[in-house]
């Protein structure tokens, strides 16, 4: 009997949440549930920096740059590596290896 007490409560409240809840988030917000502001919505995204030797720019000279359209509250910096990062990350490892046995056959030289 309890089972099925506890399978109508959980029913009911599936329908609550179902119908309830986007009302009220409707009602206390003005918008529709999916209509949020989203950092998405306030975030640009500026690719091709190598042509502008990237490497020489900071976050900081990128802020100053930004602002002059607004206030910049963030700024991070990425990198695109095409698919290549596990290229990358194979060669950091080889490389440790080589360092590894180079210090190994130096003891063993001595």
């Amino acid at each position: 009997m309890s089972d099925l007490a506890y399978t109508i409560f959980f029913i009911l409240f599936i329908i609550y949440s179902a119908v309830f809840v986007p009302m009220t988030v409707k009602k206390l917000t003005g918008t529709k549930e999916g209509a949020h502001i989203r950092a998405t919505d306030y975030a640009i995204m500026v690719n091709d920096l190598a042509s502008i030797k990237a490497k020489e720019l900071t976050s900081a000279d990128l802020r100053l740059h930004f602002q002059k359209w607004g206030k910049v509250s963030e700024v991070a910096v990425g990198r695109w590596y095409n698919g290549m990062y596990t290229d990358y990350d194979e060669l950091v490892g080889l490389m440790q290896h080589q360092k590894e046995f180079q210090e190994e056959y130096d003891l063993k030289k001595r």
